[in-house]
C-alpha cells in the first residue's frame, strides 16, 4: 500500500500477485481497502512552512516567502500528519476497492462526486487524503469481526500519514457553508507509479479547479 493508497503503484503489484498466485476461494489480506478525502484548516502547519524562512539557521531569508507560498504545496501534494481537530468537514468515500476481484485496469483513472459542509469559520486550505484497509475476521467470537486499520487523522500514527492537497492560497469559508465538486484520480501518463489528481469544485457561486501531481 503506497500513500493515500495507490502511490507507486504498490496496489498494482499485489493484484499481479494475487493472479499468478492465489488459490481458488484464497485469502488476501487485507480484503477491502476505502479511499477518503475531507477539508482541512490547520493555520500553524502551513504557516510553519512559510515562516521558516524568516530564520534559517540564524539568517534572515524572509525576501523567499513569496516564492515559499507560491511553492511550498501547489501543485505538488505533502505527506505528513494533522490533527483530528484540523478537519472542518465530514469524510466522503472517494473509492471502495474490492481486493479480491478489483481489475487493474479499474485503478487507472476513476471519478467521484462529493459534497461538503463545513464545521467552522475558517480559512481553508486544501484537501485531506487517506485510506483504510479491512482484514476480515473468522469464526463467531466477539472479536471476529473485520480488524480495520485506518490512517484517518486523529487516529494513531501509521507509516502512511495523510496526504494533504494544499491551495497555494487559502479560501475564506463560513460554518455551513457547502463546498460541492469532483476528484478526478488517475495515474501520471509519464510516470505511472506517480498520480495526477484533478480537483473541481464550486463555493459561494465561484468556480476552482486545481491540479495536484503526487
Amino acid at each position: 500500500m503506497g500513500y493515500f493508497l495507490l502511490y507507486e503503484a504498490m496496489l498494482k503489484t499485489v493484484l499481479y500477485a494475487r493472479d499468478k498466485w492465489l488459490k481458488p476461494n484464497g485469502l488476501l489480506l487485507p480484503s477491502l481497502a476505502r479511499m477518503y478525502i475531507g477539508l482541512y484548516c490547520d493555520d500553524e502547519y502551513v504557516n510553519s512552512k512559510i515562516d521558516f524562512w524568516k530564520n534559517v539557521y540564524g539568517v534572515d531569508m524572509s525576501p523567499m516567502i513569496p516564492m515559499a507560498k507560491q511553492y511550498a504545496f501547489y501543485p505538488s501534494t505533502a505527506v505528513d500528519t494533522i490533527k483530528g481537530e484540523a478537519l472542518i468537514s465530514e469524510s466522503v468515500l472517494v473509492k471502495s476497492l474490492d481486493c479480491v476481484n478489483v481489475l487493474e485496469d479499474q485503478l487507472e483513472t476513476f471519478r467521484a462526486p462529493f459534497n461538503f459542509r463545513v464545521f467552522r469559520t475558517c480559512n481553508w486550505q486544501g484537501f485531506v487524503g487517506w485510506f483504510d484497509v479491512e482484514f476480515p475476521g473468522k469464526g463467531q467470537t466477539p472479536t471476529s469481526g473485520p480488524i480495520v486499520l485506518s490512517t484517518a487523522p486523529g487516529l494513531p500514527y501509521t507509516h502512511w500519514h495523510q496526504t494533504l492537497f494544499v491551495f497555494n492560497e487559502p479560501i475564506s469559508v463560513k460554518k455551513n457553508d457547502t463546498i460541492t465538486g469532483n476528484i478526478t484520480i488517475q495515474h501520471h501518463p509519464q510516470a505511472p507509479r506517480h498520480l495526477t489528481i484533478i480537483i473541481e469544485f464550486m463555493h459561494n457561486g465561484n468556480s476552482y479547479t486545481r491540479l495536484f501531481d503526487f
